[in-house]
Order: C-alpha cells, then structure tokens, then sequence
C-alpha cells in the first residue's frame, strides 16, 4: 500500500497545504507521523488512500443546503418616504 503525502493530497484535491493540516489537526482526515522522534520541530504526515476516500464520502454526504433568498425575484420593495 502506498501511502500519500500531504501534497499528494493537496494535489488531487485542488487545494492548499493549510486545508490539509487543518483537516489533519481537526481529526477529520485521518494521518500518521512519521517523524521517529516525538518532539521534531515539523511532522511529517502520511495519509492512507482509504482514509482518504472515507474523508471525501463524509464531506460529499454534508454539503451544505443552498441559502434561501430572501425575497422572492421579481418582487417589487415599496419605498418608504
């Protein structure tokens, strides 16, 4: 099994390095450090392909609803004077 990087994912997903660390740190994307000693100044995070894919069906399955408009289109607002 071949595990990814950080920009491996950042790469597949289209997005920057922060969003990845910041799902890491969150617990929602689950990682591994694989630095050796436990207080090394940088982690460095290696990302299970199944991991991955379980991270992305629990995103897709919590999109958030479209916002509601506020006012129907079309709908004239009277003017107060």
């Amino acid at each position: 099994m071949k595990w990814l990087t950080v920009r491996d994912v950042c790469e597949s997903l289209c997005v920057k390095a922060d969003a990845v660390y910041g799902w890491i740190n969150s617990g929602e994307l689950k990682a591994v450090n694989v630095v050796a000693k436990a207080n090394a100044a940088k982690a460095r995070w290696r990302i299970d392909p199944a991991g991955l894919d379980e991270f992305l069906r629990r995103r897709a399955a919590t999109a958030p609803a479209p916002a509601p408009c506020r006012r129907p289109r079309g709908l004239e607002i009277e003017r107060i004077v």
